[in-house]
């Protein structure tokens, strides 16, 4: 089954290869989706770029979690359940598509997704590093370009706890514990307000935050952190990031470690003990960088990084 359908965005056209099974999801705000996709070049040849299948590890998003490829949210939010479409996208949607790809690329190779990363955003990465680190991706970043994504749509766990949204819901007996699975979807869905705020989610996270420690770990937990644990922590940082206003970068506080930990220390004791952070430490300098293709006398048409 082939159909070609206008999606109600520009530079996107939509073609169905499967039609899928039931009625359109509800796509609500942290909604969880897991897909399989293809990645193919706009050439004769539809060269493959990226294929979710062939790692064998579909790929997941939060509706409305500010995925930096936001034309997927509009992409899987056409498709039901059991759906193959292929879409075509043009280049004002596909600019960031390298960024995204390393990730992924990373996260299948069992790499951490962001110890590439200076402490900026993607582009300003890219620009420091001059490459990606994988050519065809430097290619596309270099050449912006349409792009086919094919994509599968496998699942949609709406977290539903209000009559005034569509099934599946989730059922609360109070007479037991909560599932774990359930909490760990509450982790997700509670990055929804709407959802937060429903009396379900409340008691399941009431439920979890009364869980009782042994004793022995109530008291380990709740003792002072000590200047060893506090060099530990800052040796293990990771060099190459940006540094903070104070214009000292991570390898400075490395070396002198030992001299530094003591004096942070009393300052971090102290925050605990107020349960505030020096105002000196909540500043950053704010810079924005452009979003390739976007409208420039536009605020959205930024992305802003702290330093």
């Amino acid at each position: 089954m082939e159909e070609a359908i206008g999606l109600n965005i520009e530079g996107v056209r939509k073609k169905i290869h499967h039609g899928g099974t039931g009625e359109l999801p509800k796509f609500i705000g942290g909604s969880k989706v897991t897909f399989h996709f293809q990645t193919l070049k706009c050439d004769s040849d539809r060269t493959v770029i990226d294929d979710s299948k062939k790692i064998g590890v579909p790929m997941e998003i939060v509706i409305g979690n500010m995925f930096k490829l936001e034309v997927w949210e509009v992409l899987l939010t056409s498709m039901r359940i059991g759906e193959v479409a292929e879409f075509w996208c043009d280049v004002t949607h596909t600019g960031l598509y390298p960024i995204v790809a390393k990730s992924l690329r990373r996260i299948a190779e069992g790499k951490d997704p962001t110890d590439w990363h200076m402490h900026t955003c993607g582009l300003a990465n890219m620009f420091a590093y001059h490459t990606l680190g994988y050519e065809d991706l430097d290619e596309l970043q270099k050449e912006p370009q349409p792009l086919i994504f094919v994509i599968e749509l496998l699942k949609v766990n709406s977290f539903i706890l209000s009559a005034s949204f569509a099934s599946p819901a989730v059922v609360w007996d109070s007479s037991t514990s909560p599932d774990p699975t359930m909490y760990s979807d509450m982790l997700w869905a509670s990055r929804n307000p709407i959802l937060l705020n429903t009396s379900a989610t409340q008691k399941c996270l009431l439920y979890q935050s009364q869980r009782v420690f042994e004793e022995a770990s109530r008291d380990w937990l709740d003792e002072p952190f000590t200047a060893e644990e506090l060099q530990a922590a800052m040796s293990s940082l990771k060099a190459g990031k940006t540094p903070g206003l104070d214009g000292f970068p991570v390898e400075f506080y490395k070396t002198h470690v030992e001299g530094i930990a003591p004096r942070l220390l009393n300052t971090l004791l102290e925050a605990l003990r107020a349960g505030a952070l020096p105002s000196s430490m909540m500043e950053a300098i704010i810079v924005v960088v452009p979003k390739p293709g976007k409208d420039p006398d536009q605020c959205s048409s930024y992305h802003p990084i702290s330093l």
